[in-house]
């Protein structure tokens, strides 16, 4: 979450190729994964762009970034290419993904996946995480309108938010323990 571009080789510690790599997905449909190169600012990190990382130890990524800036809809729109795409919510807040399709005018069947040992579907979009997303070639999509949801903005507050449905999630170790929405 937060605005800015940032080399992951500035923020995960340890060498390239011993302690840690990372990929990104380029949305075709055979050699769709490009590894890190160093200097290559595709690989920077940024409001919305997901990537694989792997590492020998724990991340722990301690930075002060500023907030994105809304558009006058309060959303924020993430760069999409044709295919799969890697992608992150840009708030610190989590984002029903029922929401997002709606302000963008998503097919019914549009969904993001993630990853916790194997893909599921989610309903949420939750910061830090990465999600796969479809974006149809047909769609002529190039960015996914993200809506801001409430709540603190990076230090930055706004005087109105959206009303939308709110889902409460409590999870013990990354287990879904209760789910509730309002």
């Amino acid at each position: 979450p937060g605005d800015g571009t940032i080399s992951p080789a500035n923020l995960i510690e340890g060498s390239y190729g011993d302690s840690w790599r990372m990929f990104l997905d380029n949305g075709r449909e055979s050699n769709y994964f490009v590894e890190y190169s160093a200097g290559d600012n595709k690989f920077n990190f940024r409001p919305g762009r997901g990537f694989w990382l792997l590492s020998r130890s724990a991340v722990s990524i301690n930075q002060t970034v500023s907030s994105v800036t809304l558009r006058n809809d309060l959303t924020y729109p993430i760069s999409l290419h044709d295919g799969w795409n890697i992608i992150s919510n840009p708030f610190v807040n989590s984002v029903i993904w029922a929401a997002v399709k709606q302000i963008n005018n998503l097919e019914p069947n549009a969904v993001i996946h993630g990853y916790n040992g194997s893909f599921s579907t989610a309903t949420s979009f939750a910061p830090y995480l990465g999600y796969y997303f479809y974006n149809n070639p047909d769609s002529n999509r190039t960015s996914l309108r993200i809506p801001y949801i409430g709540g603190t903005l990076l230090g930055k507050q706004i005087s109105k938010s959206p009303v939308l449905p709110l889902e409460i999630t409590l999870k013990s170790e990354d287990e879904l323990q209760s789910k509730i929405g309002i």
